[in-house]
Protein backbone atom coordinates (compact mmCIF):
# COMPACT_ATOMS: atom_id res chain seq x y z
CA UNK A 1 0.00 0.00 0.00
CA UNK A 2 1.36 3.31 -0.97
CA UNK A 3 1.90 5.75 1.83
CA UNK A 4 0.25 9.15 1.96
CA UNK A 5 2.32 12.19 1.17
CA UNK A 6 2.76 14.64 4.05
CA UNK A 7 0.73 17.84 3.91
CA UNK A 8 2.36 20.63 1.95
CA UNK A 9 3.91 23.50 3.94
CA UNK A 10 4.79 21.40 7.00
CA UNK A 11 8.20 19.79 7.62
CA UNK A 12 8.57 16.74 9.78
CA UNK A 13 11.58 16.07 12.14
CA UNK A 14 12.78 12.82 13.65
CA UNK A 15 11.96 12.21 17.34
CA UNK A 16 15.67 12.11 18.25
CA UNK A 17 16.17 15.60 16.82
CA UNK A 18 13.27 17.01 18.87
CA UNK A 19 14.67 15.45 22.07
CA UNK A 20 18.09 16.92 21.33
CA UNK A 21 16.59 20.43 20.94
CA UNK A 22 14.67 20.11 24.22
CA UNK A 23 17.82 19.00 25.98
CA UNK A 24 19.77 21.92 24.57
CA UNK A 25 17.08 24.35 25.74
CA UNK A 26 17.19 22.89 29.28
CA UNK A 27 21.00 23.09 29.36
CA UNK A 28 20.84 26.72 28.16
CA UNK A 29 18.36 27.58 30.93
CA UNK A 30 20.56 25.92 33.55
CA UNK A 31 23.63 27.78 32.28
CA UNK A 32 21.74 31.09 32.42
CA UNK A 33 20.71 30.43 36.04
CA UNK A 34 24.29 29.58 36.90
CA UNK A 35 25.59 32.76 35.29
CA UNK A 36 23.08 34.86 37.26
CA UNK A 37 24.07 33.07 40.45
CA UNK A 38 27.76 33.69 39.77
CA UNK A 39 27.01 37.34 39.09
CA UNK A 40 25.36 37.67 42.51
CA UNK A 41 28.29 35.98 44.18
CA UNK A 42 30.73 38.16 42.26
CA UNK A 43 28.94 41.35 43.38
CA UNK A 44 29.03 40.27 47.03
CA UNK A 45 32.69 39.31 46.69
CA UNK A 46 33.54 42.64 45.12
CA UNK A 47 31.78 44.46 47.97
CA UNK A 48 33.79 42.59 50.61
CA UNK A 49 36.99 43.10 48.65
CA UNK A 50 36.22 46.81 48.34
CA UNK A 51 35.61 47.06 52.08
CA UNK A 52 38.86 45.22 52.82
CA UNK A 53 40.75 47.43 50.37
CA UNK A 54 39.27 50.56 51.97
CA UNK A 55 40.32 49.36 55.42
CA UNK A 56 43.85 48.62 54.23
CA UNK A 57 43.98 52.00 52.52
CA UNK A 58 43.03 53.79 55.74
CA UNK A 59 45.63 51.81 57.67
CA UNK A 60 48.27 52.65 55.08
CA UNK A 61 47.37 56.35 55.22
CA UNK A 62 47.59 56.32 59.04
CA UNK A 63 51.09 54.85 58.76
CA UNK A 64 52.09 57.10 55.89
CA UNK A 65 51.00 60.21 57.82
CA UNK A 66 50.98 59.08 61.47
CA UNK A 67 49.06 61.38 63.87
CA UNK A 68 49.15 64.12 61.24
CA UNK A 69 45.99 65.67 62.67
CA UNK A 70 47.88 66.24 65.96
CA UNK A 71 51.37 67.23 64.82
CA UNK A 72 50.61 68.81 61.45
CA UNK A 73 54.25 68.63 60.31
CA UNK A 74 57.06 66.14 59.70
CA UNK A 75 60.43 67.15 61.16
CA UNK A 76 63.44 64.92 60.46
CA UNK A 77 65.95 67.02 62.44
CA UNK A 78 64.73 67.83 65.96
CA UNK A 79 63.73 65.17 68.49
CA UNK A 80 61.18 67.62 69.92
CA UNK A 81 59.11 68.72 66.90
CA UNK A 82 57.26 71.33 69.00
CA UNK A 83 60.36 73.05 70.42
CA UNK A 84 59.76 76.40 68.71
CA UNK A 85 56.01 76.28 68.14
CA UNK A 86 53.02 77.52 70.05
CA UNK A 87 51.17 74.23 70.47
CA UNK A 88 47.51 74.07 71.53
CA UNK A 89 47.70 71.06 73.82
CA UNK A 90 44.43 69.12 74.27
CA UNK A 91 43.01 68.79 77.78
CA UNK A 92 42.99 65.01 77.43
CA UNK A 93 43.99 62.41 74.89
CA UNK A 94 43.38 58.66 74.52
CA UNK A 95 46.31 56.49 73.42
CA UNK A 96 45.57 53.08 71.90
CA UNK A 97 48.02 50.53 73.35
CA UNK A 98 46.47 47.33 71.99
CA UNK A 99 49.16 46.75 69.36
CA UNK A 100 52.13 47.20 71.75
CA UNK A 101 55.11 44.85 71.35
CA UNK A 102 57.99 44.96 73.83
CA UNK A 103 61.23 46.19 72.17
CA UNK A 104 63.14 42.93 72.73
CA UNK A 105 62.54 39.27 73.53
CA UNK A 106 64.82 38.43 76.46
CA UNK A 107 64.50 39.06 80.20
CA UNK A 108 63.54 42.62 81.21
CA UNK A 109 65.91 44.42 83.55
CA UNK A 110 65.66 48.17 84.25
CA UNK A 111 69.03 49.77 84.95
CA UNK A 112 67.83 53.39 85.33
CA UNK A 113 64.38 54.82 85.96
CA UNK A 114 62.63 57.89 84.54
CA UNK A 115 63.26 61.05 86.58
CA UNK A 116 66.04 63.14 88.12
CA UNK A 117 69.45 61.49 87.79
CA UNK A 118 72.70 63.14 88.79
CA UNK A 119 70.94 66.54 88.97
CA UNK A 120 69.69 66.12 85.40
CA UNK A 121 66.34 64.97 84.02
CA UNK A 122 66.43 61.46 82.61
CA UNK A 123 63.54 61.42 80.12
CA UNK A 124 63.37 57.69 79.54
CA UNK A 125 64.00 54.25 81.01
CA UNK A 126 67.24 52.32 80.50
CA UNK A 127 66.84 48.61 79.76
CA UNK A 128 69.70 46.11 79.98
CA UNK A 129 70.70 44.97 76.50
CA UNK A 130 73.75 43.30 74.98
CA UNK A 131 75.56 44.76 71.99
CA UNK A 132 74.03 43.31 68.83
CA UNK A 133 70.68 42.30 70.39
CA UNK A 134 67.70 42.96 68.13
CA UNK A 135 65.61 46.01 69.00
CA UNK A 136 61.99 46.08 67.78
CA UNK A 137 59.50 48.91 67.41
CA UNK A 138 56.89 49.12 70.16
CA UNK A 139 54.04 50.22 67.86
CA UNK A 140 53.43 50.37 64.13
CA UNK A 141 54.49 53.70 62.68
CA UNK A 142 57.02 55.57 60.58
CA UNK A 143 60.69 56.37 61.15
CA UNK A 144 61.01 60.13 61.63
CA UNK A 145 64.69 60.47 62.59
CA UNK A 146 67.69 58.22 62.12
CA UNK A 147 70.56 60.10 63.69
CA UNK A 148 73.66 60.21 65.88
CA UNK A 149 74.59 62.29 68.96
CA UNK A 150 78.12 61.87 70.25
CA UNK A 151 77.31 63.28 73.71
CA UNK A 152 73.75 62.07 73.90
CA UNK A 153 71.73 59.24 72.39
CA UNK A 154 74.58 57.92 70.24
CA UNK A 155 72.95 56.16 67.29
CA UNK A 156 69.22 56.58 67.81
CA UNK A 157 65.83 56.32 66.11
CA UNK A 158 62.67 58.38 66.58
CA UNK A 159 59.41 56.78 65.43
CA UNK A 160 55.99 58.40 65.25
CA UNK A 161 52.90 56.25 65.68
CA UNK A 162 49.25 56.67 64.63
CA UNK A 163 48.16 56.54 68.28
CA UNK A 164 49.83 59.94 68.86
CA UNK A 165 52.94 58.76 70.70
CA UNK A 166 56.54 58.99 69.58
CA UNK A 167 59.11 56.47 70.79
CA UNK A 168 62.89 56.94 70.96
CA UNK A 169 65.47 54.14 70.91
CA UNK A 170 68.95 55.31 71.95
CA UNK A 171 72.56 54.01 72.20
CA UNK A 172 72.13 51.61 69.27
CA UNK A 173 75.07 50.02 67.47
CA UNK A 174 73.36 49.80 64.08
CA UNK A 175 70.20 50.49 62.09
CA UNK A 176 67.90 48.04 60.31
CA UNK A 177 65.53 50.66 58.87
CA UNK A 178 65.76 53.89 56.90
CA UNK A 179 64.36 57.35 57.51
CA UNK A 180 60.69 57.73 56.42
CA UNK A 181 60.28 53.94 56.33
CA UNK A 182 56.96 52.46 57.46
CA UNK A 183 57.31 49.71 60.09
CA UNK A 184 54.94 47.30 61.80
CA UNK A 185 54.76 46.66 65.55
CA UNK A 186 57.47 44.17 66.55
CA UNK A 187 59.54 44.70 63.39
CA UNK A 188 63.34 44.78 63.95
CA UNK A 189 64.61 48.37 63.63
CA UNK A 190 68.08 48.35 65.18
CA UNK A 191 70.77 46.59 67.20
CA UNK A 192 71.58 47.14 70.86
CA UNK A 193 74.75 49.05 71.62
CA UNK A 194 76.78 51.34 73.85
CA UNK A 195 77.17 54.45 71.71
CA UNK A 196 76.95 58.09 72.76
CA UNK A 197 76.84 59.11 76.42
CA UNK A 198 76.61 55.62 77.87
CA UNK A 199 78.50 53.66 80.53
CA UNK A 200 77.37 50.21 79.43
CA UNK A 201 75.38 48.44 76.75
CA UNK A 202 71.67 49.21 77.18
CA UNK A 203 68.60 50.55 75.39
CA UNK A 204 67.42 54.05 76.26
CA UNK A 205 63.65 53.94 75.66
CA UNK A 206 61.42 57.05 75.67
CA UNK A 207 57.74 57.73 75.10
CA UNK A 208 56.74 61.27 74.10
CA UNK A 209 53.59 63.18 73.18
CA UNK A 210 53.91 66.46 71.24
CA UNK A 211 57.55 66.61 72.31
CA UNK A 212 56.81 66.17 76.02
CA UNK A 213 58.52 63.20 77.68
CA UNK A 214 56.21 60.75 79.48
CA UNK A 215 57.18 58.18 82.06
CA UNK A 216 57.11 54.89 80.11
CA UNK A 217 56.30 52.93 83.28
CA UNK A 218 52.94 54.75 83.47
CA UNK A 219 52.03 53.16 80.13
CA UNK A 220 53.92 49.86 80.24
CA UNK A 221 54.17 47.29 83.00
CA UNK A 222 57.87 46.44 82.81
CA UNK A 223 57.47 43.42 85.09
CA UNK A 224 55.72 41.47 82.34
CA UNK A 225 56.31 43.64 79.25
CA UNK A 226 52.69 44.54 78.52
CA UNK A 227 50.65 47.77 78.76
CA UNK A 228 48.74 48.43 81.98
CA UNK A 229 45.55 48.97 79.97
CA UNK A 230 44.40 48.83 76.34
CA UNK A 231 43.91 52.61 76.47
CA UNK A 232 46.12 55.13 78.23
CA UNK A 233 44.58 58.50 79.03
CA UNK A 234 46.72 61.64 79.10
CA UNK A 235 45.56 64.64 81.13
CA UNK A 236 47.05 68.07 80.69
CA UNK A 237 49.17 69.30 83.61
CA UNK A 238 51.12 72.45 84.36
CA UNK A 239 54.43 73.79 83.04
CA UNK A 240 57.75 74.40 84.75
CA UNK A 241 57.58 72.09 87.75
CA UNK A 242 60.19 69.45 86.81
CA UNK A 243 57.43 67.13 85.67
CA UNK A 244 55.56 66.22 82.52
CA UNK A 245 53.08 68.57 80.92
CA UNK A 246 51.00 65.40 80.68
CA UNK A 247 50.38 62.86 83.41
CA UNK A 248 48.09 59.90 83.83
CA UNK A 249 46.83 61.17 87.20
CA UNK A 250 46.52 64.40 89.16
CA UNK A 251 49.77 63.59 90.96
CA UNK A 252 53.05 65.46 90.75
CA UNK A 253 56.59 64.77 91.90
CA UNK A 254 57.42 66.34 95.29
CA UNK A 255 60.91 67.71 95.94
CA UNK A 256 62.58 68.88 99.14
CA UNK A 257 65.43 71.39 99.19
CA UNK A 258 68.05 70.30 101.72
CA UNK A 259 68.62 72.73 104.61
CA UNK A 260 71.59 72.93 106.96
CA UNK A 261 71.74 70.01 109.42
CA UNK A 262 69.18 67.85 107.64
CA UNK A 263 69.67 64.13 107.11
CA UNK A 264 67.94 61.49 105.03
CA UNK A 265 66.20 60.09 108.10
CA UNK A 266 64.88 63.54 109.07
CA UNK A 267 63.58 64.19 105.53
CA UNK A 268 62.01 60.71 105.39
CA UNK A 269 60.23 61.35 108.69
CA UNK A 270 58.96 64.73 107.46
CA UNK A 271 57.43 63.25 104.29
CA UNK A 272 56.15 60.02 105.88
CA UNK A 273 58.44 57.76 103.84
CA UNK A 274 61.54 55.64 104.40
CA UNK A 275 65.25 56.26 103.92
CA UNK A 276 65.38 53.30 101.54
CA UNK A 277 62.62 54.87 99.39
CA UNK A 278 64.46 58.22 99.29
CA UNK A 279 67.65 56.44 98.22
CA UNK A 280 65.75 54.56 95.49
CA UNK A 281 64.07 57.69 94.13
CA UNK A 282 67.28 59.76 94.08
CA UNK A 283 69.95 57.16 93.27
CA UNK A 284 71.59 57.62 96.68
CA UNK A 285 72.94 55.35 99.41
CA UNK A 286 72.48 55.66 103.15
CA UNK A 287 76.04 57.01 103.34
CA UNK A 288 75.59 59.71 100.66
CA UNK A 289 76.50 63.24 101.75
CA UNK A 290 73.72 65.79 101.32
CA UNK A 291 74.58 69.29 100.07
CA UNK A 292 72.74 72.40 101.26
CA UNK A 293 70.33 73.44 98.52
CA UNK A 294 70.26 69.96 96.96
CA UNK A 295 66.83 68.86 95.66
CA UNK A 296 65.62 65.51 97.00
CA UNK A 297 62.65 63.75 95.42
CA UNK A 298 60.27 62.62 98.16
CA UNK A 299 57.41 61.01 96.24
CA UNK A 300 54.25 62.23 94.52
CA UNK A 301 51.41 64.45 95.63
CA UNK A 302 48.13 65.99 94.46
CA UNK A 303 48.45 69.12 92.33
CA UNK A 304 46.48 72.31 92.97
CA UNK A 305 46.87 75.44 90.86
CA UNK A 306 46.45 78.90 92.44
CA UNK A 307 45.25 80.57 89.24
CA UNK A 308 45.36 80.06 85.50
CA UNK A 309 47.40 83.17 84.81
CA UNK A 310 49.84 82.75 87.67
CA UNK A 311 53.04 80.78 87.29
CA UNK A 312 52.67 79.37 90.78
CA UNK A 313 51.53 75.92 91.73
CA UNK A 314 50.93 74.49 95.16
CA UNK A 315 51.66 70.83 95.81
CA UNK A 316 49.60 69.52 98.71
CA UNK A 317 50.11 66.01 100.02
CA UNK A 318 47.05 63.87 100.75
CA UNK A 319 45.17 64.98 103.85
CA UNK A 320 46.01 61.80 105.70
CA UNK A 321 49.72 62.77 105.91
CA UNK A 322 49.02 66.20 107.38
CA UNK A 323 51.90 67.75 105.39
CA UNK A 324 51.98 70.55 102.83
CA UNK A 325 54.93 70.44 100.45
CA UNK A 326 56.95 73.47 99.51
CA UNK A 327 55.40 75.82 96.92
CA UNK A 328 57.40 77.13 93.98
CA UNK A 329 57.11 79.98 91.49
CA UNK A 330 58.34 79.67 87.91
CA UNK A 331 60.31 82.76 86.93
CA UNK A 332 58.85 84.66 83.96
CA UNK A 333 60.56 87.22 81.73
CA UNK A 334 61.59 90.50 83.47
CA UNK A 335 60.65 89.23 86.94
CA UNK A 336 62.79 90.08 89.98
CA UNK A 337 63.01 88.80 93.53
CA UNK A 338 61.19 91.94 94.68
CA UNK A 339 58.23 91.40 92.34
CA UNK A 340 58.00 87.74 93.34
CA UNK A 341 58.16 88.64 97.03
CA UNK A 342 55.36 91.20 96.61
CA UNK A 343 53.25 88.68 94.70
CA UNK A 344 53.34 86.17 97.58
CA UNK A 345 53.40 88.68 100.48
CA UNK A 346 56.87 87.72 101.63
CA UNK A 347 60.31 89.35 101.69
CA UNK A 348 63.41 89.15 99.50
CA UNK A 349 65.43 87.93 102.50
CA UNK A 350 62.96 85.09 103.03
CA UNK A 351 63.21 84.07 99.35
CA UNK A 352 67.00 84.16 99.52
CA UNK A 353 67.00 82.04 102.66
CA UNK A 354 64.61 79.45 101.21
CA UNK A 355 66.52 79.15 97.93
CA UNK A 356 70.07 79.54 99.26
CA UNK A 357 70.75 82.52 96.97
CA UNK A 358 71.68 86.19 97.37
CA UNK A 359 69.61 89.27 96.55
CA UNK A 360 72.02 90.02 93.68
CA UNK A 361 71.75 86.54 92.14
CA UNK A 362 70.45 86.83 88.53
CA UNK A 363 67.22 84.93 87.81
CA UNK A 364 66.77 82.71 84.75
CA UNK A 365 63.50 82.39 82.87
CA UNK A 366 61.95 79.08 83.89
CA UNK A 367 63.89 78.90 87.16
CA UNK A 368 61.97 77.63 90.19
CA UNK A 369 61.89 79.88 93.24
CA UNK A 370 60.57 78.46 96.51
CA UNK A 371 58.35 81.00 98.24
CA UNK A 372 56.91 78.75 100.96
CA UNK A 373 58.65 75.95 102.83
CA UNK A 374 57.02 72.64 103.65
CA UNK A 375 54.97 72.88 106.82
CA UNK A 376 52.02 71.45 108.69
CA UNK A 377 48.71 73.21 107.95
CA UNK A 378 47.57 75.62 110.65
CA UNK A 379 44.05 74.21 110.38
CA UNK A 380 45.29 70.75 111.29
CA UNK A 381 47.28 72.15 114.20
CA UNK A 382 44.21 73.97 115.53
CA UNK A 383 42.05 70.89 115.04
CA UNK A 384 44.50 68.73 116.96
CA UNK A 385 44.62 71.27 119.79
CA UNK A 386 40.82 71.47 119.95
CA UNK A 387 40.58 67.69 119.95
CA UNK A 388 43.05 67.49 122.85
CA UNK A 389 41.07 70.07 124.81
CA UNK A 390 37.73 68.41 124.08
CA UNK A 391 39.14 65.02 125.02
CA UNK A 392 40.49 66.43 128.26
CA UNK A 393 37.10 68.02 129.00
CA UNK A 394 35.29 64.79 128.27
CA UNK A 395 37.61 62.85 130.55
CA UNK A 396 37.16 65.29 133.44
CA UNK A 397 33.41 65.32 132.88
CA UNK A 398 33.22 61.55 132.82
CA UNK A 399 34.96 61.35 136.19
CA UNK A 400 32.22 63.49 137.80
CA UNK A 401 29.28 61.74 136.10
CA UNK A 402 27.50 58.63 137.28
CA UNK A 403 27.88 55.27 135.55
CA UNK A 404 24.67 55.78 133.60
CA UNK A 405 25.72 59.22 132.41
CA UNK A 406 29.13 57.87 131.41
CA UNK A 407 27.51 55.07 129.41
CA UNK A 408 25.22 57.59 127.69
CA UNK A 409 28.19 59.82 126.91
CA UNK A 410 30.15 56.87 125.51
CA UNK A 411 27.22 55.89 123.29
CA UNK A 412 26.96 59.46 121.99
CA UNK A 413 30.71 59.64 121.35
CA UNK A 414 30.74 56.28 119.56
CA UNK A 415 27.76 57.34 117.43
CA UNK A 416 29.52 60.58 116.54
CA UNK A 417 32.71 58.71 115.63
CA UNK A 418 30.72 56.23 113.52
CA UNK A 419 29.07 59.11 111.64
CA UNK A 420 32.45 60.72 111.04
CA UNK A 421 33.90 57.45 109.75
CA UNK A 422 30.94 56.91 107.44
CA UNK A 423 31.09 60.42 106.00
CA UNK A 424 34.90 60.51 105.58
CA UNK A 425 36.05 60.15 102.01
CA UNK A 426 38.45 57.22 101.39
CA UNK A 427 42.05 57.97 100.39
CA UNK A 428 43.65 55.88 97.63
CA UNK A 429 47.29 55.37 96.66
CA UNK A 430 48.54 54.22 93.23
CA UNK A 431 51.29 51.61 93.58
CA UNK A 432 54.70 52.56 92.18
CA UNK A 433 57.66 50.32 91.40
CA UNK A 434 59.44 49.20 94.58
CA UNK A 435 56.47 49.84 96.88
CA UNK A 436 55.72 47.40 99.68
CA UNK A 437 52.79 47.06 102.05
CA UNK A 438 54.96 48.14 104.96
CA UNK A 439 56.18 51.28 103.15
CA UNK A 440 52.63 52.25 102.12
CA UNK A 441 51.28 51.58 105.62
CA UNK A 442 54.06 53.71 107.13
CA UNK A 443 53.40 56.50 104.64
CA UNK A 444 49.71 56.74 105.57
CA UNK A 445 50.13 56.05 109.28
CA UNK A 446 48.18 52.77 109.40
CA UNK A 447 49.04 49.14 110.08
CA UNK A 448 49.64 46.48 107.46
CA UNK A 449 46.70 44.47 108.82
CA UNK A 450 44.39 47.48 108.41
CA UNK A 451 45.70 48.02 104.86
CA UNK A 452 45.02 44.37 104.01
CA UNK A 453 41.56 44.58 105.57
CA UNK A 454 40.63 47.70 103.56
CA UNK A 455 41.69 46.11 100.28
CA UNK A 456 40.71 42.48 100.94
CA UNK A 457 44.28 41.24 100.43
CA UNK A 458 46.90 39.35 102.46
CA UNK A 459 50.48 40.13 103.43
CA UNK A 460 51.72 37.81 100.67
CA UNK A 461 49.64 39.42 97.90
CA UNK A 462 51.82 40.57 94.98
CA UNK A 463 51.43 44.31 94.40
CA UNK A 464 50.84 45.27 90.77
CA UNK A 465 52.24 48.60 89.56
CA UNK A 466 49.43 51.02 88.85
CA UNK A 467 46.92 49.34 91.17
CA UNK A 468 45.02 51.63 93.55
CA UNK A 469 45.07 50.74 97.24
CA UNK A 470 42.64 52.22 99.74
CA UNK A 471 44.58 53.68 102.66
CA UNK A 472 41.81 55.12 104.89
Amino acid sequence: MEGKDPPKGKETQPVSTIQTQLMNEQIAALMADRVNLNKGIAVEGLASIDELFHKELLEYESLMFPADEIYGSWDTIWVNPSRSKDIAYPDSFYVDCTSFIFPFDHQIKITSQFGIRNRRMHNGIDLKLQIGDTVRTAFSGKVRIKGYERRGFGYYLVLRHPNGLETIYGHLSGFLVSENEIVKAGQPIGLGGNTGRSTGSHLHFETRFLGQALNPSHIIDFTNGTPHNDQYVLYRGNFGQNTNIYTSTSERIVYHRVQKGETLSKIALQYKTTVAELCRLNGLTTKSTLRIGQSIRCGTTIVKTDSKDSGATVAATPEVTGQIAAAYHTVQARETLSSIARQYSTTVDALCRLNNIQSTTPLRVGQEICYRAASKPVALQNESREEERSNAGEISASINTTTEEAETANVAVSATQTTQVETAEPVYYRIQEGDTLSAIALKYGITINRLCELNNITRTTILRIGRSLRCS
